[in-house]
């Protein structure tokens, strides 16, 4: 399991529960708060779909044009291709075009996730 496109993660062991089929990134940073803690893993499909309405008010993995891949909650923005993108914690990125998003299929937290990494 891997996600080449997103930087130099690498492989990890499929997690408990997981189809072996998603990609994972791996979150740098506090803004998602306990939901998704720094060091965790967000497993999703790879998919590089525009967002879609049954997105809006589930956190996402979204891809923005600036080539930046973020975990927020994605909302919709003031206009058509807009969207507000929520964190825990921290400040709402508003009205940003979105490249594409992915729903999050699992957050693995960051003790399990570093088993997960190790041969």
């Amino acid at each position: 399991m891997h996600d080449t496109d997103h930087g130099p993660f690498g492989e990890i062991l499929a997690p408990v529960g997981s189809t072996g089929r998603e990609v994972a990134v791996e979150v740098s940073g506090h803004s998602m708060g306990m939901y998704a803690p720094n060091g965790s893993l967000i497993l999703y499909e790879r998919r590089f779909d525009p967002p879609q309405d049954h997105m809006l008010g589930h956190v996402c993995v979204v891809g923005l044009p600036d080539g930046r891949v973020l975990v927020k909650r994605l909302l919709r923005g003031s206009k058509p291709g807009l969207f507000d993108l929520e964190s825990i914690i921290g400040e709402v990125l508003r009205d940003e075009p979105v490249e594409w998003a992915a729903e999050v299929a699992m957050v693995v937290h960051p003790s399990y996730a570093k088993k997960l990494r190790e041969p």
